[in-house]
């Protein structure tokens, strides 16, 4: 990235998909000083065209979403375009990182916004800093944890804290299209104990689970949130995995988490009364 013309300050666009190079690309950029900016991955494709884009100085991506960039006319003519799949073993002696101050941006986010036009958050060192401890503190860790997990900023928390994640193979652009029976046969062959995953991929999995018969007791913790979280799907995580903690975490694009709720062994009159 730094022979490619990637310096401090400069804004790069990360089009990668949530995979290793996801995190291999998020710690490089970081060395260098720069500051790291998604997208949505459902927003790339349909929202590409509605932001400005004025202040992004490069882009790394794989070969689609680069593609996809040219739909914007500033994207278009940048420079800098990095194919995350062309990048291939690379070996320097030293690499020097760069000092940054703790109120710089660490990440710009463009979301799609609740009225359709994009905004964007930013956060600083300092803000993922306090956000990995607060994490850390809520989610109850432990160093033999192995995590599957589809979830971005809390697999960043992980590495943090330096448990094992395993990221879901599922479809981000669209979780309701993942395939479950792949991510099932991750949690069998990695032994993992733990889950961290939006309610769309865990109504994916758990809607297989029971229509094949297929019981998963080696999960002890079921970490959802980013969507909305009904009692049809919390009956369905106990019937699947039935000694997990399942615990449902609320938070919004600013702040996360704000709140945490305990929904394995809600009374059922609770149950009843979240399902009117």
């Amino acid at each position: 990235l730094k022979e490619k013309g990637i310096k401090k300050g400069d804004k790069v666009l990360v089009l990668v998909p949530m995979s290793i190079e996801l995190y291999v690309t998020l710690l490089a950029v970081w060395a260098l000083g720069a500051t790291a900016c998604f997208m949505d991955a459902g927003f790339i494709k349909s929202g590409m065209h509605k932001n400005d884009f004025d202040n992004i100085n490069a882009i790394i991506g794989n070969s689609k979403y680069i593609l996809y960039s040219n739909i914007n006319k500033n994207l278009r003519k940048l420079k800098i375009k990095i194919n995350i799949n062309k990048i291939g073993n690379y070996k320097e002696n030293k690499l020097e990182v760069e000092t940054l101050e703790k109120n710089e941006s660490a990440i710009l986010t463009y979301t799609s916004g609740t009225t359709g036009k994009p905004k964007i958050t930013a956060r600083t060192h300092e803000f993922l800093l306090v956000q990995g401890k607060i994490l850390e503190e809520t989610i109850n860790y432990e160093n033999s944890d192995v995590e599957i997990s589809s979830m971005p900023i809390f697999t960043l928390s992980n590495v943090n804290v330096g448990i094992t994640t395993v990221i879901a193979e599922g479809n981000f652009s669209n979780l309701g299209k993942s395939n479950p029976e792949k991510i099932i046969n991750q949690i069998k062959s990695n032994n993992a104990n733990r889950i961290m995953a939006a309610p769309g991929l865990l109504t994916v999995i758990t809607d297989y689970a029971i229509k094949n018969n297929i019981i998963l007791e080696g999960i002890t913790k079921i970490y959802t949130g980013g969507g909305a979280v009904f009692v049809d799907l919390i009956n369905k995580l106990k019937k699947v995995f039935p000694n997990a903690k399942i615990v449902t975490l609320y938070g919004s694009t600013e702040a996360e988490p704000i709140a945490e709720t305990d929904v394995t062994n809600l009374r059922k009159e609770d149950l009843e009364k979240i399902q009117n």
